[in-house]
């Protein structure tokens, strides 16, 4: 068992790594340190996560390391190894059952990538594996309180992940079906969740909500099944291609408890097949594993129960698993050391998935930055210091990890795939995202709003509904009106403003947009055009004398663009925006040139910098 744990550390130490994401708990965690609130933003109180449980085991161990990079992947290793020798030690009496655990974890793709990464999978996998030997336990399934550890199990479970609940559901149910007194099971149940009861409380309370902004903001886009259901398909064809041991694991696993004659095996391959539905019914995700390794660990727990002692078939499986990690480019054996250079970290073009430790390793991952490293989770290469003075600016951001912990408290900041936006998560997403990436059109007035402080959106049923949720984030906690708006939100009484407020969105779009519509590649959607390196032209329909023009347009990653002022489509003269941008929108105030003063009737935006793909919110002449 020393020789498996050894491994199993150098194992996760060469494969460890953190994605954007953490930033997003780590700004959180900061926060309420600091005495500004458990809430991402210090204006508003604002639930960006969907792991509360991972935020509370984090905060103290930030509280007294102030680090944000080593702290949580020192965590995730102990977490994995105490999960694997949790497992190890329920198998210990079978080397052969023994030697194949080890083999399919170490070699299971999604269980490893995602031990670290700053997800909280590394403690979803470690109180699975207690809450499973618990209940395959013999000697403590005669325990009078057995069941009440199964339900306090099962609520941090769920505590740490919410959906996760599918996962425990069946065992439980099977367990309190097995209990002579139904009474007190019922008492146990109670007092098992009240964990995650006082959590529900607190959240009400605090944010005004009991699921978290993230709910709202991947799961509430608006969207039909059959999308969801096409990429969720994906999803799942990805993982066989990427990690068909995992996936095997899953298979063999479920089907060996399903035609089990054992209750418990049934409960667990119930689990393990409404989890799948479910992550296929969502749409999946667009990191490779991050759903899956869970259910996986469930699957690889039943398929030892299964199998028969010193079989055949743990043999075959061994071998079987051998020849794939040697054989798959992408396993944790061919990329323990480096992540090959010709594994495109980008998203594949069908199934828009990423592999998610191919994607963070070139500057995330730990063997790269131990032990002095990873410099740029300092706030050094954002905006400002988080002690500078207040900064007044809002600025129009897309991935609110890094850039959200770099920059100041202070600092308002719209995040347009609304994760960390309230307001924006609960209206409708652009059509044809990418999962878990569902981009949001800004409301007319909404960055006036969250510069001045007021509700300033032009729309009046977005405007009703943004000020039930400033009261809701912004009032007086204990105040007996909020709690009326809370119970009002929660229950769908406001959300007709939302659907009123969508259905008047193509109504709305200016005037001088509409020419948009005609150039090659560009589409206008809820008041934002997407458009290519084609560039882009309005058509004004008369000659215009303007001085100033203003622009709420895609800023990031190097995108540049020319302005070719035309008169009669003749070329009257150009300008260029080349300063450096960080935002993915950002409203701009630019000087006309004075030869195209004295009269233009079109505007052709021509990228210069850039990735293909550009969005511009508006084009206002002054």
């Amino acid at each position: 068992m020393a020789l498996a744990l050894a491994c199993a550390s150098f194992v996760l130490f060469q494969c460890a790594w953190v994605a954007d994401d953490l930033y997003i708990t780590i700004r959180t965690i900061d926060n309420f340190v600091n005495g500004y609130g458990l809430s991402w933003s210090i204006y508003d109180r604002i639930l960006a996560i969907t792991h509360p449980l991972w935020l509370l085991l984090l905060t103290p161990f930030y509280a007294l390391t102030r680090e944000s990079y080593y702290t949580p992947i020192a965590i995730s290793i102990v977490l994995s190894l105490l999960t694997i020798a949790i497992l190890g030690f329920h198998f210990l009496a079978t080397q052969s059952r023994l030697f194949l655990l080890i083999f399919l974890l170490l070699g299971s793709k999604c269980f490893i990538d995602y031990s670290t990464s700053g997800f909280e999978n590394c403690l979803a996998h470690f109180l699975l594996a207690v809450f499973l030997t618990t209940y395959f336990s013999k000697r403590r399934s005669n325990s009078p309180h057995h069941f009440l550890s199964l339900t306090f199990l099962g609520a941090l479970i769920i505590l740490n992940r919410l959906d996760h609940i599918i996962l425990v559901a069946p065992a439980l149910a099977e367990s309190f079906f097995r209990q002579k007194s139904k009474r007190r099971a019922c008492l146990e149940i109670i007092l098992g969740f009240l964990p995650f009861a006082i959590w529900e409380a607190f959240s009400l309370v605090y944010y005004g909500f009991a699921l978290p902004n993230t709910y709202y903001a991947k799961l509430v886009t608006g969207y039909d099944l059959d999308s969801h259901l096409f990429t969720g398909t994906l999803y799942f064809v990805t993982w066989a291609t990427w990690d068909l041991l995992s996936l095997l694991t899953v298979a063999i696993g479920t089907s060996l408890q399903l035609f089990s004659r054992k209750r418990r095996h049934q409960a667990l391959a119930v689990a393990t097949i409404l989890y799948i539905t479910y992550v296929v019914w969502i749409g999946g995700d667009y990191m490779m594993g991050r759903f899956l390794s869970a259910p996986f660990l469930v699957s690889l727990f039943g398929l030892l129960k299964c199998i028969r002692k010193n079989s055949f078939g743990v043999a075959f499986l061994i071998c079987l698993s051998s020849i794939y990690l040697l054989a798959n480019s992408r396993s944790n054996i061919r990329t323990l050391f480096e992540y090959p250079s010709d594994i495109s970290p980008a998203p594949i073009s069908i199934t828009n998935v990423i592999d998610g430790r191919g994607r963070y390793s070139p500057g995330y991952a730990l063997p790269v930055n131990f032990p002095t490293r990873f410099a740029h989770v300092s706030n050094a290469e954002y905006a400002c210091n988080r002690e500078d003075p207040i900064v007044k600016a809002v600025r129009v951001e897309a991935i609110m990890g890094i850039v959200g912990w770099g920059s100041c408290r202070e600092q308002k900041i719209i995040d347009v795939f609304a994760i960390t936006d309230p307001l924006l998560a609960h209206i409708p997403a652009l059509p044809n995202q990418r999962v878990g990436h569902y981009l949001r059109a800004i409301p007319v007035g909404y960055l006036e709003s969250v510069a001045a402080d007021k509700n300033l959106i032009t729309d009046p049923n977005l405007n009703e509904f943004n000020e039930k949720l400033l009261l809701l984030m912004k009032g007086e906690l204990w105040s007996l009106q909020r709690f009326v708006e809370i119970a009002k939100m929660n229950l769908g009484y406001y959300d007709t403003l939302i659907t009123k407020y969508a259905e008047r969105q193509y109504d709305r779009i200016p005037a001088t947009m509409l020419a948009l519509k005609s150039n090659e590649g560009a589409r206008v959607e809820h008041g934002i055009t997407q458009f290519t390196s084609k560039g882009l032209s309005v058509q004004f329909g008369g000659q215009q004398s303007a001085k100033q023009l203003e622009m709420t347009i895609q800023r990031e990653n190097g995108r540049k663009y020319r302005i070719i002022y035309k008169l009669s489509g003749k070329v009257v003269t150009s300008s260029e925006i080349n300063e450096e941008g960080r935002e993915f929108l950002k409203r701009l105030y630019l000087a006309v040139p004075s030869q195209a003063q004295r009269g233009f009737d079109s505007i052709h935006i021509e990228p210069t910098g850039g990735d293909g793909t550009y969005y511009i919110q508006n084009l206002i002449l002054h």
